[in-house]
């Protein structure tokens, strides 16, 4: 199909013919510009075969055949290219191949090791869920989950005779969100925000680009890894992440609910909360699990990709949308990862059909810019070694505050730089509230009322989890919420799903609104 856009042009989508019809694949290009597909047998979830080819179809060269053993605390099998055109990172191993991944032959897997002490801590949910290789090839950097939250940790990954070993471990997450303010006693100011997994090595290797903090639900943002200043890419109301950006990172294609209005979670995020984290944090990944994670199961909705200019995005915000490059008969539904031609003029996605069909079939998808006069790719830099980041912390303090990151201090107390305060409380039954008393730091936009969150103690538990909020925004912004929503989980197998059912309250458990600059989104209207 072809899109016409009128920023970035003729947008060609196609399928890369692939050698039979195989149920679950991963694909990515290379840095020759050729596309590797790791494909797996139905028969055995351990065994694969790994192949390159043209992104015509042509020219297929299989490289490795054969088990890839998953550790049980692995997110899977990843597929990250080393710039050498030569070794694969696939989180527990690296695939090496002789001569290049063009070339046929048998690749060799090596082992990773990783810390023993993050690897086995008991509190651990994933010692990696998602990781990245640096362009200059000496540097790894991984997201690992707790049953709390989220770490990010850089290393050098220096090759042994037998293996690949980690070393010289920091961690770029934060680990405070908070320190005392000097000038009002018994408040507190807040802190950068850094955290969420990590997807991509941009601007040559010097940052990250990585799920982020945002004042409205979960956006993409970039992370500068020598000064560690935090910038928002992507503002959307709904639950977005994943931006992965072109050669000359002028564009990004990004993993987005942001077409789909049912199911994009937008009621949750459509007022920005300034500081609101401590009541938003519970319901990130539920909120994740309803906009994402059900539409790989059953639910009707788009999940992207979608594709926008940097520049746009940057100063246009959630006026600006992209293009939607997503299945314009919602049969096949994205998956990671996403990848670029170091061409600059396509980039590419994977697709799976929906849990529920009988019939599982997938594809890659390329987008090919037709009208594209990419600039020169950024040059690859040295990434800075843990050590020359100023706000890292090295591995052996980080286990002496412990895996676990505790929790902000409760209650806080935030001044506004220009007037009122943000206050944290939690209720005696359970909800964890943060309430806005005509709070504002520029003096132009005020929030007054509270949100509030009730969930299970881990963020990734079963269950039910409960986001309301009532309050007022007026001044240069204006809007007004009054809602309350519910996920409901019955296993960590199910699909994650929004109860209207009656409440004890007698009105449906998920019911209200939220308004904001003139924009509108009822919670009737999303799906169950």
């Amino acid at each position: 199909m072809t899109i016409n856009d009128k920023t970035l042009g003729r947008l060609e989508v196609y399928s890369v013919p692939l050698p039979g019809s195989p149920w679950d694949i991963s694909g990515t290009y290379t840095p020759s510009g050729r596309v590797l597909v790791a494909e797996r047998r139905a028969d055995d979830s351990d065994h694969y075969r790994v192949y390159t080819l043209n992104d015509d179809g042509g020219e297929m060269r299989v490289i490795f055949e054969g088990d890839i053993p998953q550790k049980k605390t692995a997110n899977g099998i990843r597929w990250m290219c080393f710039a050498d055109n030569r070794s694969v990172l696939l989180g527990d191993y690296v695939l090496e191949c002789e001569d290049s991944l063009d070339a046929s032959g048998q690749a060799k897997l090596y082992p990773v090791r990783y810390p023993a002490a993050l690897e086995h801590a008991p509190a651990v949910f994933r010692h990696w869920s998602e990781i990245i290789v640096s362009p200059d090839m000496e540097h790894i950097v991984w997201t690992m989950l707790t049953f709390t939250g989220a770490d990010n940790f850089i290393g050098r990954l220096v090759r042994t005779p037998d293996e690949y070993v980690i070393e010289d471990v920091y961690c770029v997450s934060s680990r405070s969100m908070f320190r005392p303010d000097p000038e009002n006693p018994g408040c507190v100011i807040p802190q950068t925000v850094r955290g969420g997994e990590v997807k991509q090595f941009i601007k040559g290797g010097a940052a990250l680009s990585l799920v982020g903090n945002s004042d409205s639900l979960a956006d993409s943002v970039i992370e500068e890894l020598d000064t560690g200043a935090v910038r928002q890419f992507s503002d959307t109301p709904g639950y977005e992440e994943t931006a992965i950006f072109s050669p000359d990172e002028e564009l990004a294609i990004c993993m987005s609910p942001r077409f789909s209005a049912k199911t994009n979670a937008a009621l949750l995020g459509l007022i920005p909360l300034p500081h609101s984290g401590y009541a938003r944090m519970p319901i990130i990944n539920p909120a994740y699990q309803y906009a994402i994670g059900s539409e790989r199961i059953f639910r009707r909705g788009l999940i992207g990709p979608a594709l926008a200019d940097t520049k746009r995005t940057l100063a246009e915000g959630r006026r600006y949308m992209g293009a939607d490059l997503g299945d314009p008969e919602n049969r096949f539904v994205y998956y990671s990862p996403m990848s670029w031609s170091p061409c600059g003029t396509k980039a590419m996605w994977n697709e799976r059909t929906r849990l529920v069909d009988p019939a599982r079939q997938a594809r890659l998808r390329v987008v090919r810019l037709l009208d594209r006069e990419p600039a020169a790719p950024v040059p690859a830099v040295p990434t800075p070694d843990g050590s020359a980041i100023p706000y890292a912390i090295p591995l052996d303090e980080f286990l002496k505050q412990g895996v676990v990151n505790a929790a902000p201090v409760v209650p806080f107390r935030i001044r506004g730089k220009a007037s009122g305060e943000i206050v944290s409380f939690d209720s005696e039954d359970g909800w964890r509230t943060v309430r806005y008393d005509d709070y504002s730091d520029d003096g132009k936009t005020f929030w007054k009322g509270e949100i509030a969150s009730k969930s299970p103690a881990s963020m990734y538990d079963a269950g039910k989890n409960a986001f309301r909020a009532a309050l007022t925004v007026r001044g240069e912004h204006n809007g007004r919420a009054d809602f309350r929503v519910v996920f409901t989980q019955k296993s960590l197998r199910d699909p994650v799903m929004l109860s209207f059912a009656p409440a004890s309250d007698g009105l449906p458990a998920t019911h209200g609104f939220s308004e904001y600059d003139g924009v509108t989104v009822r919670a009737e209207d999303m799906e169950a």
